[in-house]
């Protein structure tokens, strides 16, 4: 009996240790992890302050996705940053417009989902003026013109056009 005891105690003193090194091993990865996302949500938060303009008045064009993007999403893309590019370099140049892609998948670009009630990729335009966005549009019509390209780019078009008049009256 007393031999049966001690090979239950040794039995349990072994498992202990395995245990034991197992939650040690568990709580080292859980750490580096947290200290590496928050090294990274740390340099997004830069990245997002040193990106935005210093213009008292100025809008951005958006176009938001996440890190799973398909052949359509990256189309969206394409004919809105052409779009945004050729027919708006004066204001690109200028900086009164600028252009970004933004995954919301990363860090602080979270919060946009939220901000303008996301629930596909998306382009959006806002107008900030001394840091503050006062306005913005969700171009809800990208989804349903996609198939036709040159309609797609005019839409974006005649929107920027509309939302930078709007604004300036």
């Amino acid at each position: 009996m007393l031999k049966a005891l001690q090979g239950n105690y040794m039995l349990l003193k072994k498992n202990f240790k395995i245990i034991l090194t197992s939650l040690l091993s568990l709580f080292v990865i859980i750490s580096i992890g947290f200290a590496v996302f928050k090294e990274r949500q740390e340099t997004t938060e830069a990245e997002v302050k040193k990106k935005q303009p210093t213009f008292s008045h100025h809008y951005i064009a958006y176009y938001f996705h996440g890190n799973a993007r398909c052949q359509s999403c990256y189309k969206i893309e394409s004919y809105t940053s052409e779009t945004i590019k050729t027919k708006f370099a004066k204001e690109l140049s200028d900086g009164t417009v600028t252009w970004e892609a933004v995954n919301v998948e990363e860090g602080m670009n979270q919060r946009y989902v939220q901000k303008y009630s996301l629930n596909t990729k998306s382009v959006v335009l806002s107008e900030v003026e001394n840091g503050k966005e006062i306005k913005w549009k969700n171009l809800d019509k990208v989804w349903k013109l996609l198939g036709n390209q040159t309609q797609f780019q005019a839409y974006i078009e005649a929107e920027v056009k509309d939302f930078l008049k709007a604004n300036k009256t």
